[in-house]
């Protein structure tokens, strides 16, 4: 299920843009390949990032998500 139009538009809304989209593996992989789709969203005013991901799978040839946008927490 692909991230709702509402989840991009939010911050939007509350004064925030879009500030990078990062790609990389996830530590699921396995069999697998796996990435997690990290998008990073500042606030004009104050500069604070908050970030959402999503994990998909590319390892055929046509990717599908595997999780909902969810919030994303640097490790």
């Amino acid at each position: 299920m692909p991230p709702s139009s509402s989840a991009i538009i939010q911050p939007f809304e509350e004064n925030r843009s879009l500030s990078a989209v990062d790609v990389q593996p996830s530590r699921l992989g396995g069999l697998r390949s796996i990435v997690d789709v990290v998008f990073s969203f500042a606030d004009r005013a104050t500069d604070v990032t908050e970030k959402f991901f999503v994990r998909v799978d590319v390892t055929d040839e046509f990717p599908f998500l595997m999780t909902k946008l969810s919030p994303y927490y640097d490790r």
